[in-house]
Parts: structure tokens; sequence; C-alpha cells
């Protein structure tokens, strides 16, 4: 079964344990987001937005005293060691400190610390935690540590288990800060970014999965059948746009999604195929609803004509007026806003039709007046004239 996205690892571990002269209760809870990138391969995960934490209680008896403490455990960069181990485990390792209040023989407070580590292995298939936490109180003079075995019987959410017989498709959404069109190496992932999978073939285009990219740009579909498919990009953050085809010679950090389209060629996959090269480069714009070709080139179509001109008194038609352009320009839109005021508005086709003009660029056109196509609208020698009717209030 086709399978894609981010794992979200949820794990509350409760604690009423008594070991060596310790006994200690509270919780300890362990969240993550985990990118399989490779089926066959255990090591290939993507981890972020970790987080451990915890809180609770402990008493004990030291050199004779009593010791009574309370522990609270957060820590947003845990140490983290993750591998998945076909067919079916997720095995952990998580460690992390955290700060501790004793109070020794009911009248001397101590300040300390304490350490958590929980190992152990997710089932993905049962859903089931199996392990064991460590924990180890330290104060001025005193330290002890307890090893319990613990178990959670729904650690995580639904989820897909890799096979490692099927094909898969991933990589990385990257921040192409020089614009090379290639991932060099101080070069980042960019998350949130929503990506696509379609199925395709001379007939058909079916969109079967998406996914947002992880806080370092990574995604993942894997179980994939036998089959060309296509990667797409369906938004994108701000102030990117997408980045250069294939402008390396290395496949494997060279991007290959279409800045025009948003879509990567059809990639072929069979068997057990695991095809880690499909990346992603973002360049930076400083305004991403103005073409990166030339500000009047409203559609993108690499010249400058009347069409231009008509695509935004289109889209201000169908939307009864001016526009505010906040929100991100959606992938193979229109560059709406010539003039850069972020708006669209009546002012942007007469800055494309007003260029035409300066450049006399007319002839190139093919306008449309009342439905009759216009077959020479070449300016007369003079200067022109443009005369519009429109509500101002509407238009600007």
């Amino acid at each position: 079964m086709l399978a894609a996205g981010v794992l979200p690892l949820d794990l509350t571990v409760p604690i009423d344990q008594s070991a060596q002269g310790f006994d200690v209760v509270g919780n300890a809870t362990i969240e993550a987001n985990i990118v399989i990138l490779d089926p066959s391969d255990p090591s290939q995960l993507s981890i972020t937005e970790s987080n451990v934490g915890g809180t609770g209680a402990l008493e004990s008896t030291f050199l004779g005293s009593s010791i009574v403490g309370t522990y609270i455990v957060s820590n947003p960069a845990p140490t983290y060691q993750l591998s998945f181990n076909p067919p079916n485990l997720l095995q952990i390792e998580i460690s992390t400190d955290g700060t501790l209040d004793l109070l020794v023989g009911g009248r001397i407070r101590v300040p300390g610390t304490f350490t958590a580590t929980v190992s152990g292995n997710i089932n993905v298939v049962s859903k089931a935690f199996a392990g064991n936490l460590q924990l180890t109180a330290k104060a001025d003079g005193f330290e002890q540590t307890i090893t319990v075995p613990v178990g959670v019987s729904d650690a995580i959410a639904e989820f897909e288990v890799p096979d490692a017989s099927l094909a898969s498709i991933s990589d990385q959404v990257f921040a192409d800060l020089n614009d090379n069109g290639v991932k060099d190496n101080n070069e980042v992932g960019v998350g949130g970014v929503q990506i696509s999978l379609l199925a395709t073939d001379s007939t058909v285009v079916q969109t079967l999965s998406s996914v947002s990219t992880d806080d370092e740009g990574f995604y993942s579909f894997y179980n994939l059948p036998d089959g060309p498919y296509v990667v797409r990009v369906d938004s994108l953050p701000d102030p990117f746009d997408l980045g250069k085809i294939d402008a390396g010679d290395d496949d494997a950090v060279d991007s290959d999604v279409n800045s025009r389209t948003g879509a990567s060629d059809p990639i072929s996959v069979t068997g057990s195929d695991h095809l880690r090269n499909i990346d992603v480069a973002l360049r930076q714009v400083a305004f991403e609803w103005q073409s990166p070709n030339a500000i009047q080139d409203v559609n993108g179509d690499l010249q400058v004509t009347a069409l231009d001109a008509l695509v935004v008194i289109n889209f201000l038609g169908r939307n009864g007026g001016a526009v505010d352009l906040n929100s991100n320009r959606p992938i193979g839109s229109a560059f709406y806003d010539v003039s850069g005021d972020g708006r669209a508005s009546g002012l942007d086709a007469l800055r494309v039709i007003n260029e035409l003009g300066r450049t006399s660029q007319a002839a190139a056109a093919n306008a449309v007046v009342n439905g009759e196509a216009i077959s020479d609208p070449s300016p007369p020698d003079d200067d022109w004239e443009v005369w519009l009717e429109f509500d101002s209030t509407r238009l600007f």
C-alpha cells in the first residue's frame, strides 16, 4: 500500500517504579517527526521537531538521610539514536537532561540534575513500545541511578509499514542561495512545502498522495508499485520560487522540478528501486508576484504582449476589482503585480500597455476586442493614446 509523509512519534511513558532503593513516580514524553527516506537502509531517517520532557517525584535514602525531590525534564534538543529495522521495528534511544530539587533530611534543600534515557523498540504494526528507562539523579554528594522496564501499548499513530521490496521516491527541497540549481554544502532544506506524487501514463494523470516537507525539507513516498510517476510542488513559502532544473552534472544534488510547471519529468521505478535524487531547488525572490523574466511578462511565456494586459484584466473581472496579494503565488498562476505595490489592479494592465507602446512592440501582440481578433495591431507613427473606461473604486 502506498505510503507517504511524516511518522509522528508521540510517546508518553508513565513511571511508577521502585528499584535500588529509589522510588519514582511521574511521566516521560517523547515527540519527534520522522521521515523514512530509504526503506532498505535503516539509518536513512530525517528527524525533526524532537522534544523530550517529563515531570515527577522521587524518594530515596542516602547515607542514612531521607531524600525527597521533584524533577523537570525539558530539552528541545535531546540526543537521538534512531534506526528502522525492517520489517517492523523502529529502534530508539533518546537521552536528555533536566533539573532536580532535593530536600535532604527534611530540612536541607539541594539543587541537582536529572538525566533520563529511554531505549527500546516500537513495533510499527502493533504500535507498542517495549524497552527500558534509565533515570539518574545527581546533587552535591548524592547520585543514584534506577533502570526499569517500560511498555506502552499505543506509542505511535496509524502507520504504513515500509516494505523494502517495493520502490520509493524521496529527497529534499532546499534553499538555493546562489541560484545555481545545485545543492551546495552550505544550503539547507525548506520545511512546509507541499509535495504531491502523481501516477502518469500517456493518457491519465492521477494524484496519489500529498505531503509537506519536514523541518529539514525532506519528503518521502514509499511502497510504490512499478510505474511512471511525477513529483509535483503544490505550494511555496515566502520568499521562494522554483529554481533551475538539471543545472549540474550530478543528478544527486541538482534540481529535478521544472520552474514553469512545478513538476518533474516522468520517473520510472520498478521492483525495489529506491530513488533519493528527486531534489527541488528554491531560489529566493524579492517579490514572488513579479515575473523573474520581465516584470511585464504576466503569464510567464517569456515575451511581453497584449495578452499579458488581458490576463490582468480578466483576473480583475473574475475577482470583482483590485485584489490584495497577501499570500504566496500558487505555482502556475500569473505574475499579476507588474507595478510592485502588492496589489493586482488596473495599474498593472496599464503598465504592460505602456511598455508595449514605449518599445514599439505592439506588432507582436494579438489583441482581442469585442471577441474579434485584430490581426495587425501596429501602433501609429505618433505616440499612443490609451483610453479605458473603468470604475476607479474597483480597478484601482
